[in-house]
């Protein structure tokens, strides 16, 4: 999850659309830049486009692009609904397409094997029930961040989400050096329900959005 720092800058005029296969190298850019220390960034590019194409071909999935107003993709947000198991499934259905993609990370950093064994699992031990929403990753072009973008993403995932029955979204954000972005997550309505670590020792924060009701959760 990226950070998104506070500040005055003024708002950036975007708007938010499901994401395409025209979008792919702009957002793997995005992704790049925003989040460069984090574990699928290691795994370089050509694994990050394999991700988001198998992701925007899942009919599970939600992927929204934010525009601004010279056309150009400034920022992302991807989930699912039925996110238990979400990444199993991916992987699953294009597990050639991953297997040679992850090739040139795996020979950077042969460690890495298992954190993809450890993510077709992970899912599994997601919140999971009826009619939940899980937002996994939103990245922001770092010149625009802290100036609405976020905002906008964040609010088309949650209105698709409840377009498609779900009565609460989930996502998981880092608790440490990240205040901006907890900051906002808890002026927007998300409401802060636990704080765990990683195996890797990374401590997160885990909100939830209801959108209907109070969600069946199960874990």
């Amino acid at each position: 999850m990226a950070t998104i720092p506070p500040t005055d800058s003024p708002r950036v005029s975007v708007v938010a659309r499901p994401m395409t296969s025209l979008d792919i190298d702009s957002v793997v850019m995005t992704h790049r830049s925003a989040m460069p220390g984090f574990f699928l960034s290691s795994m370089g590019t050509g694994f990050l486009k394999t991700y988001y194409a198998s992701l925007i071909d899942d009919p599970t999935a939600i992927a929204r692009v934010a525009i601004d107003s010279s056309g150009d993709v400034v920022g992302f947000a991807v989930g699912s609904m039925n996110p238990s198991g979400f990444y199993r499934r991916l992987l699953t259905r294009r597990w050639l397409a991953f297997a040679v993609a992850s090739v040139p990370g795996l020979l950077r950093n042969p460690g890495a094997t298992w954190r993809i064994v450890r993510a077709t699992r992970y899912p599994s031990t997601q919140p999971h029930g009826d009619n939940l929403g899980g937002l996994y990753s939103i990245g922001v072009r770092s010149d625009t961040q802290g100036r609405g973008v976020g905002r906008t993403l964040v609010n088309a995932f949650l209105e698709e989400a409840r377009a498609r029955g779900s009565s609460a979204v989930y996502l998981h954000a880092d608790a440490e050096g990240n205040d901006g972005w907890n900051a906002l997550l808890q002026k927007m309505g998300w409401r802060l329900e636990s704080t765990f670590s990683t195996p890797e020792g990374r401590r997160m924060n885990e909100y939830w959005f209801v959108l209907e009701g109070e969600p069946n959760v199960a874990r």
